[in-house]
């Protein structure tokens, strides 16, 4: 099967779910939304495994299915107790960077792109990490700091693999960056709140992120 043939059937489920989660969600206000999250995710995990099986490897030697699997996790976790959620999503996040690292992350542009990255999430953040300063809530802020910093440390490593790995780096590259988009209006969210049609675009930058971080296991 080629991608674009895989492609054709995870795509019309994905925007099925991503409709039903919607539909759940604002209209109907179920608990039962959580499966339809999770139903989107589902098929990134079934993307990543099924890349590494026509490799005739086991997926469950792949960090980038493990990692899957542990953003499949979150998208529950989140709906029932936040912080174990944010947890597990780290936990992916280190796999997809060891997975980076191993790829040939580490470039002699990687510390100077992330302290550029790092600059502009600052900037991004500065009225939000001004008003915890003033508030004294230092751990929240310190919080905030390092996931930043953790997230553009994934990015950075990930721009730079079409150096090491070719065109076939672009795919985690323009994941690992939707992916950090979306954490970061996540976060937004979380501080000073966003409208509906945001979140609603975060939600989609994160399925598009995981999709294509998820393919790159496809030759």
């Amino acid at each position: 099967m080629e991608r674009w043939q895989w492609l054709l059937l995870a795509l019309p489920e994905m925007a099925a779910g991503t409709g039903v989660y919607f539909l759940l969600k604002y209209r109907l206000d179920s608990k039962w939304k959580i499966l339809a999250k999770c139903m989107v995710t589902w098929m990134a995990v079934c993307t990543a495994a099924a890349g590494v099986i026509l490799q005739g490897k086991t997926p469950f030697a792949s960090l980038i299915f493990w990692a899957m699997v542990l953003f499949l996790a979150a998208d529950g976790l989140l709906e029932v107790c936040f912080p174990a959620g944010a947890a597990v999503f780290a936990l992916g996040h280190v796999l997809l960077i060891v997975w980076f690292f191993r790829q040939g992350g580490l470039h002699p542009m990687t510390a100077a792109v992330f302290l550029v990255l790092c600059l502009v999430a600052l900037l991004l953040f500065r009225g939000e990490c001004g008003k915890l300063w003033k508030e004294k809530n230092y751990l929240i802020m310190g919080g905030l700091l390092f996931y930043l910093d953790f997230l553009m440390l994934m990015v950075s490593m990930a721009v730079l693999l079409p150096v090491s790995m070719g065109g076939k780096g672009l795919l985690p590259g323009a994941g690992a960056l939707a992916f950090a988009a979306s954490d970061m209006m996540v976060g937004k969210n979380i501080l000073v709140g966003l409208s509906r049609k945001k979140n609603d675009f975060a939600l989609g930058l994160y399925y598009a992120a995981v999709l294509a971080i998820a393919l790159v296991t496809w030759k």
